[in-house]
């Protein structure tokens, strides 16, 4: 069963459950098309074999991916978990090569307190490859996660201390949206200056 039909979206998101759970994506990106195939409890290598399904035939302008939570949950290091992400790009973009990519940085949630180190070190990793790589984005979502006094906001997670509240969703949206707007009409400019060199 085919359970993401063909729709050519502008944006998609793709991810695991944290991304599956943005249930008011289209209250901030009213007027594009977009997509969410996230699937609850993936990793990063499995989001990569799963990528032409996922994201390719769907052939995007802009991929949106929060993924690697559930590596870290299941013992990955931090450097397996950034080299999985690299090898997405590098496919996604083999694929589809005015494709734009951003990485929505691991929540520093409650649950994975422990684990903390290796989520700043994949955060730190892929910031670093987005200073560097073309059309490889990087946005820290982790400050709107924490009171002024450093502390996890205990309103943006529910019982499990993982999983995200209504109105950590909606506090996502309004700190996200302007960057993923803005990359999305940049891929549609480039991609239309494309079509036009070619002409």
């Amino acid at each position: 069963m085919d359970i993401f039909p063909i729709t050519t979206p502008t944006i998609i998101f793709v991810g695991s459950s944290i991304m599956e759970g943005w249930f008011n994506l289209p209250q901030f990106f009213p007027n594009i098309p977009i997509l969410n195939t996230a699937i609850g409890g993936t990793q990063t290598h499995e989001i990569h074999a799963r990528l032409d399904e996922l994201v390719i035939r769907h052939r995007p302008r802009l991929v949106c991916y929060y993924c690697g939570s559930n590596d870290i949950n299941n013992g990955a290091s931090a450097a397996l978990i950034a080299a999985n992400v690299r090898q997405t790009f590098t496919t996604l973009r083999q694929a589809l090569p005015a494709a734009r990519f951003l990485y929505l940085s691991i929540i520093k949630a409650p649950q994975k307190r422990e684990r903390w180190d290796v989520v700043d070190e994949v955060n730190r990793q892929l910031s670093e490859m987005a200073a560097q790589t073309p059309d490889f984005h990087f946005l820290d979502i982790n400050p709107i996660f924490f009171t002024a006094q450093g502390e996890p906001r205990a309103d943006f997670y529910v019982e499990d201390q993982l999983h995200l509240t209504p109105a950590a969703y909606t506090a996502m949206g309004v700190f996200s949206s302007a960057m993923i707007h803005r990359l999305a009409s940049q891929a549609t400019t480039q991609e239309a200056q494309q079509k036009g060199e070619s002409l």
